[in-house]
């Protein structure tokens, strides 16, 4: 549904039906597929633009449904599924949604890019999506933004500060197609990248294309759901068994892929560098070395969809063995917090140690605060999955009645943990993780004030939120299939490796 090319200057790719096509056939030929329950998706990229082509399979051959663009973006939205407002004259594999934030007002219409990839979707679902919007009245200013998400009947009023703003380019192969405006955008519910001709900048705002300007605009917006999947997940799992069994047939496009992708990532086009060393010069040296044997290059990114959307999947994976693994998770706001970190550490070594592992006979169990905003519960090696569920949604409780409970452990425990004793090539991933993220020293010392006044009653505020997470998020089990079916009222879909 959001086949915007003139957002990238590309409108005469598809100029007529026959440009349409051919630009249709030329993504299914080269573009990489990415499987979907009802159809397939095929993606090319253009540079930092990117073109979905969506098919289904009929007689053996994949018939074509429709096409979709998307932008190359770092830019990611954890949100909520309020309603499905898909339109009725819609294209097949086409989702449209209502997105927002818990106890936010704000709300976007999102047209989902490889929705079909998703078992299925329904209100209240989270999903994690890179996204990109392509405005149909844009304005620049200055002074201070009122941070507006609005949506409208097909599109979404959006009001924020510019972060970034650079010069998006778009190829086909090596050949340099069109220049574009390509701005990244803060608002009440996330990042967006919003890529637009300069043309439709009004000629007096053009100067203020750039860091710290308000930009409002009336937008498309386009969130991708398909990558993180396909990364990481059983379909990527499946990927590479297909590849492991049939390789003589399948290396020699897998080495086409490889090395355009080498050719796009390894190029001065964009770079950092990132040293870890205490002679001042080996900065100049290296920096030296890659400039002159690395071609400029054009780079495009990745889009930033490398994780998997979240829906409330509650899935079981059959495994040969009499143990089975056990995971629930959801978002969790709080987790970018200090005393989310002691908490992690507090319920690991009480409540989950006893209840899961002492009680239950489970080898490992724990608690996992992720700083990108998700709590979630393990267990590993564990003779009874099912039980285990029950305890991991017992979890609020314990928070909630936690009494005088002796917090000076849990708080050094978590304090050591933040900075463990580090080589030098681990400060250097540390820092680089640390500059990616947009962590800093600041940052790094509120976190640290939060562990030290850590208390019992300040872990007792986040059981709700922790209650929300586990009752509401997905559910994974992997296991021997009687464990699978002791857990039936808690899976909806179980399958086979």
């Amino acid at each position: 549904m959001a086949m915007r090319l003139d957002s990238f200057g590309l409108t005469e790719l598809a100029a007529k039906p026959e440009d349409a096509f051919r630009l249709a056939g030329l993504a299914m030929a080269e573009g990489s597929r990415l499987p979907g329950y009802g159809g397939d998706y095929f993606r090319m990229y253009l540079g930092d633009a990117q073109v979905f082509v969506r098919t289904a399979r009929e007689d053996g051959e994949d018939q074509l449904l429709g096409m979709d663009t998307h932008a190359g973006t770092d830019c990611q939205w954890t949100c909520q599924v309020v309603k499905d407002i898909t339109p009725e004259d819609a294209g097949p594999l086409s989702r449209r949604v209502l997105v927002g934030l818990a106890g936010r007002d704000d709300l976007a219409a999102v047209d989902l890019l490889c929705a079909d990839v998703l078992p299925d979707l329904r209100e209240g679902d989270e999903l994690r999506l890179g996204m990109a919007g392509f405005p149909l009245r844009i304005s620049y200013d200055e002074g201070e933004s009122g941070g507006v998400v609005e949506a409208q009947q097909n599109a979404t009023l959006l009001q924020g500060v510019v972060k970034d703003a650079k010069v998006g380019e778009s190829y086909l192969g090596l050949e340099p197609l069109t220049r574009f405006v390509s701005v990244t955008v803060s608002t009440p519910l996330g990042d967006v990248e919003l890529c637009h001709p300069m043309e439709l900048v009004a000629e007096g705002q053009r100067d203020l294309v750039k860091p710290g300007s308000v930009v409002s605009a009336l937008c498309e917006l386009s969130g991708n759901c398909a990558a993180g999947e396909y990364a990481g997940g059983i379909a990527c799992y499946r990927w590479l068994k297909e590849l492991e069994e049939n390789f003589r047939e399948r290396f020699p496009a897998l080495q086409e892929e490889l090395a355009a992708l080498a050719a796009r990532i390894f190029c001065r086009r964009r770079l950092t560098v990132s040293m870890t060393a205490s002679d001042g010069k080996t900065e100049g040296v290296i920096t030296g070395i890659l400039a002159n044997r690395l071609p400029d290059g054009a780079y495009s990114r990745q889009e930033a969809s490398l994780l998997r959307p979240w829906t409330r999947r509650r899935e079981g994976i059959v495994i040969p063995g009499d143990v089975s693994f056990a995971l629930v998770g959801g978002v969790f706001p709080e987790a970018c917090r200090g005393v989310a970190k002691v908490m992690g550490r507090a319920v690991s070594l009480t409540h989950l140690w006893n209840a899961v592992r002492v009680q239950g006979g489970a080898y490992g169990a724990g608690m996992v605060v992720d700083g990108a905003g998700m709590v979630g519960c393990y267990s590993y090696r564990d003779p009874s999955a099912a039980r285990t569920l029950d305890c991991f949604r017992r979890t609020a409780g314990f928070l909630e009645n936690l009494g005088e409970l002796d917090m000076t452990s849990f708080i050094l425990g978590s304090v050591a943990e933040s900075e463990p004793l580090l080589t030098p090539r681990m400060k250097g991933k540390t820092a680089d993780a640390r500059h990616w993220h947009g962590i800093t020293y600041g940052v790094l010392c509120r976190i640290r004030r939060e562990m030290l006044s850590a208390a019992a009653e300040k872990l007792a505020d986040l059981a709700e939120p922790v209650r929300a997470a586990l009752d509401g998020g997905p559910v994974c089990v992997l296991g021997p299939r009687r464990q699978l079916d002791d857990c039936a009222g808690e899976l909806d879909v179980v399958e086979v490796l």
